[in-house]
């Protein structure tokens, strides 16, 4: 057994380096940190946009743009265009604005739905 000097120093054998002994410890940690962490799978699907995405759906395309073709994962809103206030303030309703399997579609993928009111 070396004995060791006052200082830590060693009175004989190999000498222990000069500079930080505590050097590596950051990296020692970081790398305790890193092998407790969990790793996290990445989704499937799109992940929901964390800021509002909105996308008008006009009535009068629905022949050729129907419920089925809209890509709901891209979107957080659907504002369905448009009745507009008459005279008298009441609100008009086109004929064929009505269209339950697109509200039920975007309910189904999380979107939430609007009207859209045009003046």
């Amino acid at each position: 057994m070396t004995p060791v000097l006052p200082g830590g120093r060693r009175a004989a054998g190999r000498a222990r380096p000069a500079g930080r002994p505590l050097a590596a410890l950051p990296v020692v940690a970081a790398l305790l940190a890193l092998a407790v962490c969990k790793v996290a799978q990445i989704p499937a699907v799109a992940a929901r946009p964390s800021k509002v995405i909105m996308g008008y759906y006009v009535s009068w395309k629905q022949a050729e743009f129907d419920h089925t073709q809209v890509r709901y994962e891209y979107l957080t809103h659907i504002a369905h265009a448009f009745v507009w206030p008459d005279p008298s303030g009441n609100i008009v309703v086109p004929p064929g604005f009505l269209y339950p399997e697109l509200n039920a579609a975007a309910r189904a993928h999380g979107v939430k739905m609007m009207v859209s009111v045009g003046g």
